[in-house]
C-alpha cells in the first residue's frame, strides 16, 4: 500500500516542470500586459505634448509676425532721437532769444506773475508745436498719406 500512495502523492517531473513552465508564462503575460498600458499611456501623454508644443509654437510664429525688425527699429528710433535733439537745441534757443525780452520787461515794470505768465503761454505753445513735429515725425505718412501731404 505504500507504493500506492506514494504514487498518489507523487507528481511525475514532466507534470511539475509543466505546471511551473505554465505559471511563469502567465506572469510573464500579465506583466507584458501591465507594460502594455504603460507605453501606450506615456505615448498618449508624448502626444499630448507634442500637440501642445505645436500650438505654442504656431502661435510663436504669428506672434512674431507682428513684431518691427530690429534694424528697421533702430533706424526709426535713431531719427526720432536726431529729431528730438534737434527740438531740444530750437527750445534752447527760443529760451535764450526770450531772456533778454523778460529781463527787459522787468525792468520797463512787468510784475513777476505776468512775466510768469508769459513764460508758461510761450512754453505752451512750444510743447504744443514739438508735440505736433513730433506726431507728424512718427505717423505723419500714415496720418496724411491719404490726403496726399
Amino acid at each position: 500500500m505504500s507504493n500506492t500512495l506514494a504514487d498518489m502523492n507523487s507528481v511525475s517531473w514532466r507534470d511539475y516542470v509543466d505546471t511551473r513552465l505554465l505559471t511563469v508564462e502567465n506572469r510573464l503575460r500579465e506583466q507584458s500586459d501591465v507594460h502594455q498600458v504603460a507605453i501606450d499611456r506615456a505615448n498618449y501623454v508624448l502626444e499630448k505634448r507634442l500637440w501642445g508644443l505645436s500650438d505654442f509654437k504656431t502661435a510663436m510664429e504669428s506672434q512674431r509676425g507682428t513684431y518691427i525688425p530690429r534694424v528697421e527699429f533702430d533706424t526709426k528710433f535713431d531719427g526720432v532721437n536726431g529729431d528730438v535733439d534737434m527740438l531740444r537745441a530750437d527750445l534752447t534757443n527760443i529760451r535764450v532769444s526770450l531772456m533778454p525780452r523778460i529781463e527787459i520787461e522787468k525792468r520797463i515794470g512787468g510784475s513777476e506773475q505776468e512775466i510768469v505768465s508769459l513764460r508758461k503761454i510761450v512754453f505752451i505753445g512750444l510743447g504744443a508745436v514739438v508735440t505736433i513735429q513730433f506726431l507728424l515725425t512718427v505717423f505723419g505718412s500714415s496720418i496724411f498719406g491719404q490726403w496726399g501731404v
